[in-house]
């Protein structure tokens, strides 16, 4: 994870938790004691509390390395991190966080298509949830989002609120400064995503977006460290998404020699494995099915775990008395 100073676009902190080294790894399979080596697993709770603990560290050497304190930072609302911050840095509980606004629409828009998937949801008001209209009120709630930056809050909550409306033609309470046709709803379909319980079912997904709105109002991204870290994964060979067998020939660019046996042999069991996927997925699609497993519903399954550190149940703070009053 990196941390990046908004006003210098340059990098702050770069931290690397790592869960696995390849020679101790080897020497465990064989049950020996690992060769001499310089070890990189430095990491050994789990992969989605990697983050936490790095910006945490960032943040408490913020001032040995640069003699500042990191007060306000920009971030998704996909992990804990802020709370980590709260808890573990110094001076958290003075930090603000701002939400980085593409991520807060990216999921608005999967709770809505959520939504349109719920077979528990009326089929005549998921109809009226299509793609297209998904996407109209994910484009108006970024419109929004860029007219009342920096502006007041409870404007900005309005407008958001106003956002279903105005995609389903009723201008009523639109403003000239996102809409064309104010005060027109002469086609509005309200009525009908009202009857079908679908408009509920929208404004429960759009709350939350709603809620985070003291958040939200400097319009603000954490596009450069999201770009940085995919350059740098790409770079470093965290993630290249270039099929199977591109490491042989990189090896050969690189070093001017072919690679060894082991290696070869790697390759070619990630080459056998993918020869044996798309077998399997031509199988399927000539008409042979996956045996489905039915559960029954009076019975009680076990419940799955919730991730504290990272995805929709990732821990939060409580909020500050500002952040209350603002959601009243």
């Amino acid at each position: 994870a990196v941390i990046i100073g908004k006003a210098t676009g340059k990098i702050l902190f770069l931290g690397v938790r790592n869960k696995y080294c390849s020679v101790c790894s080897r020497a465990e399979n064989k049950n020996e004691r690992s060769r001499e080596h310089v070890c990189f697993k430095n990491w050994n709770a789990s992969s989605g509390a990697m983050e936490s603990d790095i910006i945490v560290e960032g943040f408490n050497e913020s001032i040995a390395t640069h003699n500042v304190r990191y007060l306000k930072f920009i971030a998704d609302g996909d992990s804990s991190v802020f709370a980590k911050i709260r808890e573990k840095v110094s001076y958290g509980t003075e930090v603000m966080k701002i939400h980085c606004t593409n991520h807060a629409v990216k999921n608005y828009g999967k709770a809505l298509y959520k939504i349109r998937n719920d077979t528990s949801v009326a089929v005549s008001g998921r109809k009226l949830l299509t793609a297209k209209n998904i996407k109209a009120l994910q484009d108006i709630a970024m419109k929004v989002l860029y007219i009342n930056a920096h502006g007041l809050v409870e404007d900005l909550k309005a407008h958001l609120l106003n956002g279903p409306n105005h995609v389903y033609n009723d201008h009523s309470k639109c403003k000239q400064t996102y809409c064309e046709s104010v005060g027109d709803k002469e086609n509005s379909k309200i009525l009908e995503l009202k009857n079908t319980g679908i408009y509920h079912h929208v404004h429960g997904a759009l709350d939350r977006l709603v809620a985070k709105g003291h958040q939200l109002i400097d319009n603000e991204t954490n596009n450069r460290a999201e770009l940085y870290m995919s350059i740098f994964s790409n770079i470093s060979g965290l993630r290249y998404n270039n099929g199977i067998g591109w490491q042989s020939e990189t090896w050969k660019q690189i070093t001017s020699t072919s690679p060894g046996k082991h290696f070869k042999k790697y390759v070619a069991s990630l080459q056998h494995q993918e020869a044996n996927r798309k077998e399997r997925n031509k199988t399927t699609s000539t008409g042979v099915k996956r045996k489905l497993s039915f559960t029954d519903p009076c019975v009680s399954q076990p419940a799955q775990s919730a991730a504290p550190d990272y995805g929709p149940n990732a821990v939060e703070p409580p909020m500050s008395e500002t952040e209350y009053n603002s959601d009243q």
